[in-house]
């Protein structure tokens, strides 16, 4: 008995070691599989930073102060004194009846989807969005930040338009035209330069509302005139202004407004946020100084209507821009660009140094000098004529204008005494 279990001991290991040895030959004349395809990694979560979130905040306070009260008070003060009421409470009904629009309907057509003309309705009344959504355009901040940001920019562009029909439209009228104004009009267009439409296609530069709310409200207002017609009684009664330190006090206030207009159109606190500042206090005050010694020139002195005016200006000028010019845009040529795209830096400097080439070469002594198109790579650029731009030769030149001005209009504007029998 003890042999025959030797026997079949022996056989099982024998055969253990045979099929180990088939085994080991297997594996080595058949090639191991290949491993599965490694799984792509998640996209990284967007990363929200408090700083820019802050920052956006204290922005879109900023831009709600500049219409109420900044806009109420600077309108305000320019009408009759039977108006000034009726004028503030254009402004501040606006930016209820816009508030509750953009929640509604606007924000969805202006800021989602991808259409080219319209957004799509997926944010109505602002459906989907919690506390941690994130909208692409503005992907450190909170939607919901993003989203009160720009409706205070809808807000102030058709209480902009108010000016226009100041003291000639109905409440109710004005109510009803700027709901559909809003709805046909302003999103529609803050869809094709900002939300992925086709003038940003086409690579339209807008930092700050230059096209949705300047050139939108500017047209909108000057259409509107033209329809109402002229106003009854002007030239015949009094219209002077009721009260001008209202309008003083509303300057000041679109002027400090302004920065979250400009500076917070960067959607985060970084080096364009801060340029933008900058530019936008200098070329606020370079407008406001050029206005009154222009008022000054021609009229014999300046007036706070005139500067104020100047520096609405020069803030409406340099809103488009804000993001892309340094401090110096208007008086240096080619260091003028402030951008991250070295490529549209170096385009715009061969395009500059083209226009010179081409204006030395045409220039036969006279002043006219051969117009070229602007380049399209940037439009920010500002390029002088073949005398060029240096700021001695300028500064030398302006100020021979002005003293020639001057000794030409600086006739007494005094009626002279005739004598009496």
């Amino acid at each position: 008995m003890k042999t025959v279990v030797n026997k079949i001991g022996a056989a099982i290991g024998a055969a253990t070691v045979t099929l180990g040895w088939a085994v080991e030959a297997y594996c080595q004349a058949t090639p191991p599989a290949a491993a599965p395809p490694a799984a792509p990694p998640a996209p990284e979560a967007p990363k929200l930073d408090t700083g820019d979130t802050a920052w956006m905040l204290t922005s879109t306070a900023l831009v709600l102060m500049m219409t109420i009260p900044g806009l109420a008070l600077f309108y305000g003060g320019m009408v009759r004194k039977k108006n000034v009421l009726a004028t503030a409470m254009q402004s501040f009904a606006i930016t209820c009846l816009v508030t509750i629009l953009w929640m509604v309907v606007a924000y969805s057509i202006a800021f989602t989807g991808e259409g080219k003309y319209i957004g799509d309705f997926t944010r109505i009344l602002l459906s989907g969005m919690g506390t941690d959504a994130v909208h692409s355009l503005a992907k450190t901040i909170p939607e919901s930040v993003f989203m009160t940001f720009q409706m205070t920019f809808a807000i102030i562009t058709p209480a902009l338009i108010a000016g226009a029909f100041a003291e000639r439209m109905k409440f109710s009228a004005m109510l009803l035209f700027i709901a559909l104004w809003l709805i046909v009009v302003y999103a529609p267009i803050a869809h094709w330069v900002w939300g992925g439409g086709w003038l940003g296609g086409l690579g339209v530069l807008d930092f700050a509302g230059g096209t949705v709310v300047h050139i939108n409200a500017g047209v909108a207002g000057l259409v509107c005139a033209l329809v109402l017609g002229k106003r009854k009684g002007f030239g015949h009664d009094n219209m002077a202004p009721h009260n001008l330190i209202y309008s003083l006090i509303g300057a000041s206030l679109l002027w400090v407004g302004w920065f979250g207009f400009n500076a917070g159109s960067a959607v985060s606190a970084g080096t364009s946020a801060g340029m933008a500042m900058a530019v936008t206090q200098i070329a606020t005050a370079a407008a406001a100084l050029a206005w009154m010694f222009a008022e000054w020139a021609t009229k014999g002195k300046p007036s706070v209507l005139g500067i104020i005016s100047g520096a609405v200006a020069g803030l409406v000028a340099i809103t488009p821009a804000s993001g892309f010019v340094l401090p110096g845009a208007a008086w240096v040529e080619k260091d003028a660009l402030y951008t991250n795209d070295q490529g549209m830096v170096q385009a715009a400097s061969r395009a500059i140094a083209s226009k010179k080439a081409t204006a030395r070469s045409s220039a036969t002594g006279s002043r006219a000098s051969t117009s070229t198109s602007r380049p399209t790579a940037c439009p920010a650029v500002i390029t002088p004529g073949p005398r060029g731009a240096s700021l001695p030769g300028f500064a030398w030149r302006t100020s021979g204008r002005v003293a020639a001005f001057f000794r030409t209009n600086t006739r007494s504007r005094r009626p002279r005494k005739t004598a009496t029998s």
